[in-house]
């Protein structure tokens, strides 16, 4: 059974991974910071919750240390991620750092802390679920969250040709408007219809059949996918 680590795994795309890997029969160390949500009905001899505050990168190795002690892992999931929009003077400097710190230092941090035991044994993924604003320069509204989603993007690129000859595999997602809770922070949400925004369930469904397809031919690193809806709609939030 392949193990696996997965932040972000108790809401959106990183709970919908969790339930499409356990599916498969791969054994998931899911980092989330409330797992108040409804696990009922997933086997639980396949998966381990652990609540835990990513932003505390101090403890984060230990906690890594802990999961190794269990063995080495196959893959690592970055699916942890937090954003907040506006025009950038008004985003706050606590808000900013959380973001750099969520969504580019702390995968960072644990990509260095799986690689070598993943070099070691010749093989190993390291997935990162970025987004598809990392391919645009016009990020308004959200300059600072596209540009932490590039610097991830642009990190897993480079790790990728870094690690290659050791048999680590590097694989970038780059999901758009998608019915998550990310965008708790905005003025906007994705449009209703279903041909304006992702599923959780389609980007969890895609990055899995892709993790399937690399193991089944070992050759193969798949490096990049952009998934988005048909339409490019969204819909302002009520005020209240």
């Amino acid at each position: 059974m392949k193990r696996v680590l997965l932040t972000g795994a108790s809401s959106g795309i990183g709970l919908a991974m969790l339930k499409e890997l356990i599916k498969r029969d791969y054994y998931v160390y899911g980092i989330g910071r409330d797992f108040s949500t409804d696990t009922n009905g997933l086997a639980s001899d396949k998966f381990r919750l652990l609540s835990f505050d990513l932003t505390d990168t101090v403890e984060l190795p230990q906690l890594v240390k802990n999961i190794l002690n269990d063995g080495p892992l196959d893959i690592l999931i970055n699916n942890a991620g937090v954003a907040y929009y506006g025009n950038h003077e008004t985003i706050s400097a606590e808000n900013i750092t959380e973001m750099v710190t969520t969504n580019l230092t702390v995968p960072m941090i644990l990509s260095k802390l799986v690689l070598p035991a993943m070099k070691q044994k010749g093989s190993g993924m390291i997935v990162n679920i970025s987004s598809v604003t990392a391919k645009s320069t016009n990020n308004t509204h959200g300059c600072a969250y596209g540009a932490t989603k590039a610097g991830l993007s642009s990190f897993g690129m480079s790790l990728f040709e870094e690690a290659r000859k050791s048999g680590v595999k590097v694989m970038n997602i780059h999901p758009d408007l998608t019915d998550t809770a990310l965008y708790r922070n905005a003025d906007f949400l994705p449009g209703e219809d279903n041909d304006a925004h992702l599923e959780a369930e389609e980007i969890a469904k895609m990055t899995v059949d892709s993790i399937d397809e690399m193991y089944r031919i070992p050759g193969l690193n798949i490096s990049d996918i952009t998934l988005r809806p048909q339409k490019n709609v969204i819909q302002k939030k009520q005020k209240n």
